[in-house]
């Protein structure tokens, strides 16, 4: 399956930018920007370290991005999972935890981490990453480079390979092995249990680290949840610790898929909300 090329996504989401500035009326056109990428993020200045689903590595792309806009808006970079975290944290599922995990699937499996009621960036702004935590030394090679990683496991490769489907990527594909499993295909089923399995593991996991009050579970994996709860629970009881697992609840998005996109939004209008005078004085200015 062909992957975009950062420049052709700089070049999208400029085009599409200028367009909405172009129905609003007036002087009232955007504030900012956010973007939402699936890979490992610097915050400070939105470098792509490397995005291995999509074959991204060592991209400034918030440079990138505000030059190919003029230089005039705040660009706001944050990976897809730091993100989703943000938005189920205040708008979604997860408003009143203050301890959670957010575990967002797709091709590739990302995480966002909320501590004490803020989001866990890491040092670098790299921490989350459990997609690429590995789970079994002797597993699948990952697209990061490594072996065995968690999204070998529970991504959605994983599931369409656990189906026996092949030469079909993407997000008909892995609906369609969903609507199988509900209506009994025994293939299907099978695939649906077997990444069931692999994430209540991978969610126990996380519950010894973290010490949560809730998990997240987004993306394709919130069907696997839907269709095989009671697996999910039952392995992460098994694995969990029980002085952590008793207070976990595991919880399906608020937000359904818009997690991300939320968040980068809130990403986008942080500098209005920090500072709501400099909006209005240019506007009047």
């Amino acid at each position: 399956m062909a992957v975009p090329s950062s420049e052709s996504v700089i070049e999208r989401i400029a085009a599409d930018a200028e367009w909405l500035a172009s129905r609003r009326p007036g002087r009232c056109g955007p504030v900012g920007v956010g973007v939402s990428v699936p890979g490992t993020v610097r915050r400070r200045d939105g470098y792509v370290e490397h995005a291995p689903n999509l074959n991204w590595r060592a991209v400034p792309f918030a440079q990138l991005l505000s030059q190919a806009m003029g230089g005039g808006l705040d660009v706001q970079i944050g990976n897809d999972a730091d993100l989703g975290a943000v938005a189920e944290h205040q708008r979604g599922a997860a408003t009143g935890y203050d301890h959670l995990v957010y575990l967002n699937g797709s091709v590739g499996v990302g995480g966002g981490i909320i501590a004490e009621g803020n989001p866990l960036h890491g040092a670098g702004g790299y921490a989350g990453e459990i997609g690429h935590m590995t789970i079994n030394p002797d597993g699948p090679s990952c697209h990061c480079g490594s072996t065995g990683c968690i999204e070998t496991y529970i991504g959605e490769h994983a599931l369409l390979r656990a189906a026996g489907v092949t030469g079909r990527h993407g997000p008909r594909a892995v609906d369609a092995v969903f609507i199988d499993a509900a209506s009994g295909d025994p293939v299907a089923g099978q695939a649906v249990r077997t990444v069931a399995l692999w994430l209540g593991r991978s969610l126990a996991n996380l519950v010894n680290c973290f010490n949560p009050q809730a998990i997240v579970v987004g993306g394709s994996l919130a069907e696997v949840v839907r269709l095989e709860r009671r697996r999910v629970e039952a392995e992460l009881d098994r694995r969990a610790m029980a002085a952590s697992r008793s207070g976990v609840q595991l919880l399906l998005p608020g937000l359904g898929q818009e997690s991300a996109l939320i968040g980068a939004a809130e990403l986008a209008f942080q500098g209005l909300l920090d500072a709501p005078d400099s909006l209005a004085a240019s506007v009047a200015g």
